[in-house]
């Protein structure tokens, strides 16, 4: 049985087509029909979006793992990138219950930032990603992984996605 696809799709420098799917990022060729899976270093993290950055890699958010993953669009190598825990303070009962793990059905943990739709600015050094349940917007450093965060202005704001424009 075939994986479902669905939400994103990008498209590489080679014209190969990398759908997001429920369990793993893949990439079709569509000239020559060879589909290539790619196992996330962190399973289980609800892969949500992928976006090529200027250097032909694939980057695929892991919602429940507070996680971005990495395809190496020259060698298939998969790694990934952490997003620290959020740095709010909160009451001891709430940590405990956070403490628990992460998130499950789609509830999150309390610590939890929740990367959704990224996308990767396509002359530059950067992948954008917003973090639906920590309210930031988050930058990539394609070379080094150095994550700068932007708090949204709105308390209550859930980023969902990103655009590069």
């Amino acid at each position: 049985m075939t994986p479902r696809i669905g939400g994103t799709i990008a498209i590489d420098l080679r014209g190969n087509l990398w759908p997001r799917r429920q369990t793993e990022p893949s990439r079709l060729n569509p000239e020559t029909g060879e589909y290539n899976e790619y196992k996330s270093a962190t399973p289980g993290g609800h892969p949500y979006g992928i976006t090529i950055d200027s250097e032909d890699n694939a980057w695929f958010a892991q919602l429940e793992a507070d996680r971005l993953g990495v395809v190496n669009g020259r060698t298939g190598e998969v790694s990934e990138v952490a997003l620290p825990p959020l740095k709010e303070e909160f009451a001891a009962k709430d940590r405990d219950v956070a403490a628990r793990g992460i998130a499950v059905n789609g509830v999150p943990a309390i610590y939890q930032k929740g990367p959704r739709r990224l996308n990767a600015d396509p002359k530059g050094d950067s992948v954008w990603v917003g973090e639906f349940w920590g309210g930031n917007l988050l930058k990539v450093n394609i070379h080094t992984k150095k994550l700068t965060e932007y708090k949204v202005p709105t308390p209550t704001g859930h980023p969902y996605t990103a655009v590069v424009e």
